[in-house]
C-alpha cells in the first residue's frame, strides 16, 4: 500500500480529487495553495497577501519548485 501512496504522489494523480472542489467553485485552478492553519503563525506580516486571493490546485510553488521548496 505505501508504494501505491508513493506513486501517486510522484506522478501528482493524488491531486485529481481537488478537481472535485475546482467544479464547486470553491478553489481556483491557479492561485496559492491554502495553510495548514497551524502554519500560519510562522509567516511574515508581508507574506499575508498571497492569501487575499482564492486558493488554486496549482501555483508557483507548484511548477517551479514542488518538493524542493524549504518552508524557510
Amino acid at each position: 500500500m505505501a508504494q501505491a501512496g508513493r506513486w501517486l504522489r510522484r506522478t501528482t494523480l493524488d491531486d485529481l480529487p481537488n478537481f472535485w472542489n475546482l467544479f464547486k467553485g470553491d478553489v481556483a485552478l491557479v492561485g496559492p495553495r491554502p495553510e495548514i492553519p497551524e502554519m500560519v503563525k510562522d509567516h511574515a506580516p508581508e507574506h499575508m497577501i498571497k492569501f487575499s486571493v482564492r486558493p488554486g490546485i496549482t501555483g508557483l510553488a507548484q511548477i517551479c519548485g514542488r518538493g524542493r521548496f524549504k518552508f524557510d
